[in-house]
């Protein structure tokens, strides 16, 4: 089962920036969001737990709700989150789904790769990819209606 109280031996939850500038807000909406874009009046929580999804857009927010930084994010037996929307990534994003490759193992999925997409799946359950363009994709497969991804035009939605 999946435990959403946690993140890499830590609770879930609110976070603030070391200088108390930024904060943190998580969601699954279709809105299109990308860095410099505003959350006011989008639907967002400080919680993920409150989402009760596998999947979920995480940002980095300013004091004046402007988003500073976006992750596709994915619970499995802890939340993980990558970014996307930007080339310079996928070495870092691939390099970390191979390092998950165990836990997909064990939990009876697999990881593969081609010249251009590495990707993560347990079937029934979640599925995982990045490509060199920018493009991270967060599936729950055991609800394909929820998806969420930041595209390589830097627009990220559920």
């Amino acid at each position: 089962t999946l435990d959403f109280s946690q993140k890499d031996g830590n609770p879930i939850g609110p976070s603030e920036g070391g200088d108390g500038t930024t904060s943190v807000v998580y969601r699954c909406t279709s809105d299109r969001l990308s860095i410099g874009d505003s959350v006011e009046g989008i639907t967002t929580t400080t919680n993920p737990n409150e989402l009760n999804k596998k999947v979920y857009i995480k940002h980095e927010i300013d004091s004046e709700n402007k988003i500073t930084v976006s992750e596709v994010c994915y619970v499995t037996d802890t939340e993980h989150c990558m970014p996307g929307g930007n080339a310079s990534y996928y070495e870092t994003n691939k390099a970390f789904l191979e390092s998950q490759q165990d836990w997909f193992t064990s939990n009876g999925g697999s990881c593969y790769s081609t010249s251009n997409y590495f990707g993560c799946s347990v079937d029934g359950l979640i599925s995982i990819s990045v490509d060199p363009y920018g493009n991270s994709l967060a599936i729950d497969l055991s609800n394909n209606s929820n998806n969420c991804r930041i595209d390589i035009d830097n627009k990220s939605y559920c």
